[in-house]
């Protein structure tokens, strides 16, 4: 009976690590979406300042 109460906390902790890894790996991808958007606002700045210059 030990053995089945141990190996049921394992399948939890297993669980609960793995829904931890998707919520980590969900708020990543959401951070890199984020950055993207950003570096793409960032060149359109810039081509518009070179854009500028040019006149």
């Amino acid at each position: 009976m030990n053995a089945m109460v141990m190996m049921t906390n394992e399948i939890k902790k297993n669980h609960e690590m793995s829904t931890l890894n998707s919520a980590m790996i969900k708020e990543s991808g959401d951070t890199i979406l984020a950055l993207v958007k950003k570096v793409k606002k960032l060149e359109k700045e810039v081509a518009q300042l070179k854009a500028k210059q040019k006149k």
